[in-house]
């Protein structure tokens, strides 16, 4: 198990072997009623389970918030943001190798 805490600490690791982030997530700042998105690009060898998480709860079937993957980037979508949804959230990917997650946080601000 590893953290990730800069792209250059966990790719400058050999990519064979484990699962890599080359992208850190960003905060995102978005008006209520409004749509935003967290994007993540994961490098690995064998294949990766994703999760994305909003204050330790994960998000998986919640309705304005989607999940997709688009080869090695993988995205959460916020649409008709409120100021609910405001807090942190987190990725992370796996595989048999280990796993690696990057942080983030999203603000609603009122319209």
């Amino acid at each position: 198990f590893f953290k990730q805490k800069t792209a250059y600490e966990m790719c400058g690791r050999d990519w064979s072997s484990d699962v890599c982030s080359s992208d850190l997530l960003r905060n995102r700042d978005v008006k209520e009623g409004g749509v935003t998105k967290f994007a993540c690009r994961v490098v690995s060898s064998s294949s990766v389970t994703a999760e994305w998480y909003k204050d330790d709860q994960l998000v998986n079937k919640w309705p304005r918030f989607t999940c997709e993957r688009d080869e090695d980037l993988y995205a959460l979508n916020i649409t008709d943001a409120k100021r609910t949804d405001a807090g942190h959230i987190r990725f992370v990917a796996r595989n048999e190798f280990g796993q690696v997650e990057s942080n983030a946080y999203l603000n609603v601000e009122r319209e």
